[in-house]
């Protein structure tokens, strides 16, 4: 999933639950990531130094927290490519 939009998502956590059902409405790529129940997955957030979740990366940009107007460029920069 070289093109997709990657979420680091945590356990109990609304907001993520928000930018996952944003990025379904609009039908693009994405991978989710819990850094709750994965290790692996919290050290490469951990690497990223972001102080919390939802974090929404694509390519170069990201989105940390529900920013709805951020989120809906990146789903238009996946859209455009």
């Amino acid at each position: 999933m070289v093109d997709s939009i990657t979420v680091y998502t945590s356990k109990g956590c609304s907001y993520c639950k928000k930018v996952i059902e944003i990025l379904e409405e609009n039908e693009v790529a994405f991978e989710e990531k819990n850094i709750s129940l994965n290790v692996d997955h919290f050290k490469e957030w951990k690497d990223k130094e972001v102080l919390g979740t939802p974090a929404t990366f694509y390519k170069g940009d990201s989105v940390i927290g529900l920013d709805k107007t951020k989120l809906l460029e990146l789903v238009q920069q996946v859209k455009n490519n």
